[in-house]
């Protein structure tokens, strides 16, 4: 499925619906005279989303935010890269981090882009 428009002729919240109702995966991106961000959806869920110039990945999410160092995060990415586990599962037990307070991070940024991109009007 392709979408291609103006947020003028169907907002983000219309967009939204559609692609959950219909339980679509990809990627939608959007682009404005303010930023361009994106927004992942599995089966019609947003799992991830990002706006661009803001905290684009986990790895700067954790950084740029001041919750880890970077050693910490150097030393978990390569384990898990090694082992094959999800980084995540290895962030916690390298960095000591309860994986809820790690998720709720990730949350809270998802969250925080898609209320940005709900706010542009135009593109």
């Amino acid at each position: 499925m392709s979408l291609v428009g103006s947020l003028e002729d169907l907002g983000l919240g219309d967009i939204l619906q559609i692609v959950g109702l219909s339980r679509k995966s990809g990627v939608l991106y959007l682009r404005c005279d303010g930023g361009e961000g994106r927004i992942v959806l599995d089966q019609g869920m947003v799992r991830g989303a990002a706006v661009k110039g803001r905290f684009e990945d986990l790895r700067g999410l954790l950084l740029g935010g001041g919750h880890l160092e970077e050693e910490i995060l150097d030393r978990a990415e390569a384990e898990a890269a090694a082992s094959g586990a999800p980084l995540l599962q290895t962030l916690v037990r390298v960095s000591g981090q309860p994986l809820e307070r790690l998720e709720a991070l990730c949350r809270r940024a998802v969250e925080a882009a898609v209320m940005d991109m709900f706010e542009w009007r135009s593109g």
